[in-house]
């Protein structure tokens, strides 16, 4: 009777092994037509300079879904990741030099994933975004961005939510910065 149990068992321990221990990567980030609309407006062009960890350190870096590590395609560094799609929706709305005297940095301050939830997922990201014009700051701005969406009990469709939903979550705070009139002056 022991063994008929454990074989029974068997599918299941394998279905959990295969679920824990790996790691998924994210998708490089695209940049979204709202947000070059709203950046093909303006004038003006800006570099983008350095991307940090905030207090927290590296555990923003650490982001898991269902047990699984979800790592950055940039460094596995998340601040990095923030720069390399902020240079991305500057560069799709032929915003981005860097060679001009505008620099945008940043500090990734509040970096959240929780997917595990059977019918929500949520995402919440904050950053402290800073404009230099020749040496002087001229903008700063802390935003959060908070993402929400439905999940499920199955992996094969709550992991793949999750991780689209993340990328979302980061576009969503980009676009919180473009609408920002004093970013906007701030880049002229």
């Amino acid at each position: 009777m022991r063994i008929v149990r454990w074989m029974a068992a068997l599918p299941l321990l394998a279905a959990l092994g295969l679920m824990t221990g790996c790691t998924a990567t994210a998708p490089q980030y695209q940049a979204t037509n709202n947000n070059v609309g709203v950046l093909s407006g303006g004038s003006g062009k800006v570099g983008v300079g350095e991307f940090k960890l905030g207090p927290k350190g590296e555990s923003l870096n650490h982001l898991t879904i269902r047990g699984s590590s979800y790592v950055s395609p940039v460094d596995k560094s998340w601040a990095a990741y923030l720069r390399e799609a902020l240079k991305a929706e500057l560069a799709a709305s032929s915003r981005l030099d860097d060679k001009s005297a505008t620099v945008v940095t940043g500090t990734l301050l509040t970096n959240e994933l929780d997917g595990s939830g059977t019918s929500v997922g949520t995402a919440r990201i904050s950053a402290d975004f800073v404009v230099v014009r020749n040496g002087t700051q001229t903008y700063r701005r802390t935003l959060t961005a908070d993402g929400k969406w439905e999940s499920s009990f199955i992996g094969g469709i709550a992991i793949p939510a999750a991780q689209q939903h993340y990328v979302a979550t980061v576009s969503a705070l980009l676009s919180q910065l473009f609408a920002d009139p004093d970013f906007v002056g701030a880049i002229k």
